[in-house]
């Protein structure tokens, strides 16, 4: 299961193509689909909600990592 949905996620972008050259209007599980031309989604970004675990977890990094990171997002 998990290897189809990856296959999906993965090719947001052909499938919102595919949909939109045969004029399918489709509503998809996450919004990365939307973003790539799709009609509508009903669910969350991906990216936004593994940023948001951090915040909810109280996830810290010592600074000795932070400072080793090739880009730090705040």
């Amino acid at each position: 299961m998990a290897a189809r949905n990856q296959f999906f996620t993965n090719g947001s972008a052909k499938l919102a193509a595919l949909m939109l050259r045969h004029a399918l209007p489709a509503i998809y599980p996450i919004r990365e689909f939307a973003a790539a031309g799709g009609l509508i989604s009903y669910g969350p970004s991906i990216a936004e909600t593994w940023r948001l675990m951090g915040i909810y977890l109280g996830v810290t990094f010592p600074l000795t990592l932070v400072a080793r990171a090739d880009e730090v997002i705040e």
